[in-house]
């Protein structure tokens, strides 16, 4: 939980997943594996955290601004 907001394990293991396909090399061990999805979820933290604090401010970055 980040402030009130879930991060399911499901997400975790499909930023991994997205993490260790743009790697250099495949992950191999269990070490390894476990590395990536500690990434993971500090970059899916980072974002809600991210996200929460532009909310705060008043900015709205919707996916048409994105564009």
């Amino acid at each position: 939980m980040v402030n009130d907001e879930a991060i399911s394990a499901f997400d975790v293991e499909r930023r991994a997943q997205l993490i260790a396909q743009t790697g250099e090399a495949p992950a191999r061990t269990a070490s390894e594996r476990e590395a990536i999805r500690a990434v993971a979820l500090d970059a899916l933290i980072d974002g809600i955290l991210k996200d929460q604090a532009a909310e705060r401010v008043g900015v709205d970055i919707g996916s048409a601004s994105c564009m």
